[in-house]
């Protein structure tokens, strides 16, 4: 703690100067799309029943411009009304029994997309599909149309259709001509949104790998190449004082006569306190680090707070109402936040023998007499 500042601190110090100064402008908030509040930015099914909804003109409130922004991709004839179009998703050929994504029908059209994000064409799906769509041309509803087969993909997906009946369109020619249909933002404020997120989702999510020009170094990189070897090994000093740490505190804690397991210090839970005979209940106490999904470090070179917690997961009713959980706290019986320093062994010391006293009370141990009753 008292050394006095050596040549390789002084190096570091001046790199994380420079590298604050490079990216404080850096945008913190990362933009999140629609798919991903409802974790389904990887789902083809949930894009396809968005892209269905867009190209939609009897509901999604730009008529038929966003269908034929698909068509000018296509270099077909474009609808002139909404009138006659239907669409149709998961649709199932009754000739052959495939399912395809989507199925569009227009007064002169019989249109069949296969929507694929991420995945390749598995066993010959376009050619059944565009067997499908000539069986269609032969009702009496779809005669003198002509058929249109579209293999959607971002252009990161580097499959193709097997059918050559199906057109591949990606998702960035599809992105440009949805941009060049003008709308009164005015109109209707709902679907306004949902027509631009989609484009937002396509330009970020789908596109933002796209690039495949020579990349640029950027003075950020620069400066890690230039220290990578000093970094790194400050990287690997950082991990083995973690690992020291860890090492420490368990054994500090058994010397207190608790039986903790392990957690990962890298992550947002540290230790669990748990006894063998609550295991069948799913019953133990947690540390945490952090009071939310998002992982983070532990922070043992500063103040810091951690959450004594009793969790109950997985348990019968009837043991989740012995220990009175309330269901709206899910798997939270009770929780406390206690203030901790891990910057000396004696701050350390302090620390867990607060956290241990704080377990051992009357209040924490009322559920180790309820998980004992129930063992």
């Amino acid at each position: 703690m008292g050394e006095s500042i050596t040549k390789s601190d002084k190096n570091i110090t001046d790199i994380i100067q420079k590298l604050k100064k490079l990216y404080k402008e850096v945008d913190k908030d990362p933009t999140i799309t629609l798919p991903e509040i409802f974790g389904q930015q990887d789902q083809e099914n949930f894009v396809t029943y968005w892209l269905a909804y867009l190209l939609d003109p009897q509901v999604n409130g730009f008529g038929v411009e966003p269908l034929n922004a698909l068509l000018r991709c296509a270099n077909r004839i474009q609808a002139s009304g909404k009138e006659g179009i239907e669409i149709e998703k998961e649709y199932v050929f009754k000739s052959n029994g495939k399912r395809i994504d989507l199925l569009i029908t227009t007064p002169d059209l019989v249109i069949g997309i296969e929507n694929k994000l991420y995945s390749g064409e598995s066993g010959e799906q376009t050619k059944f599909y565009w067997d499908g769509m000539q069986k269609l041309l032969d009702l009496d509803q779809h005669k003198g149309k002509s058929s249109l087969g579209i293999y959607l993909k971002p252009e990161v997906n580097q499959s193709e259709p097997i059918c050559e009946g199906f057109q591949l369109i990606t998702y960035s020619d599809l992105c440009n001509e949805l941009r060049s249909i003008e709308y009164d933002h005015c109109r209707n404020h709902r679907k306004n949104f949902f027509f631009y997120e989609f484009l937002l989702y396509v330009e970020e999510k789908l596109m933002k790998n796209n690039e495949t020009g020579f990349p640029n170094a950027t003075e950020g990189i620069k400066i890690y190449y230039d220290n990578r070897e000093m970094l790194n090994q400050v990287k690997r000093d950082y991990d083995e004082f973690v690992r020291k740490t860890k090492g420490w505190l368990n054994n500090y804690l058994k010397d207190n006569h608790c039986k903790f397991s392990s957690g990962d210090l890298s992550y947002k839970y540290w230790l669990i306190v748990e006894n063998d005979a609550w295991r069948t209940l799913d019953f133990h106490y947690e540390l945490l680090w952090e009071k939310s999904d998002k992982n983070c470090i532990l922070e043992l070179t500063k103040n810091d707070s951690v959450y004594l917690c009793a969790h109950l997961e997985r348990a019968s009713e009837e043991t989740k109402n012995k220990f009175e959980l309330d269901k709206k706290r899910q798997t939270t019986i009770y929780e406390e936040q206690i203030k901790v320093d891990f910057t000396s062994e004696e701050k350390a010391k302090e620390s867990i023998d607060k956290i241990v006293k704080r377990l051992k009370s009357s209040v924490f141990q009322k559920y180790a007499e309820i998980a004992n009753s129930c063992t």
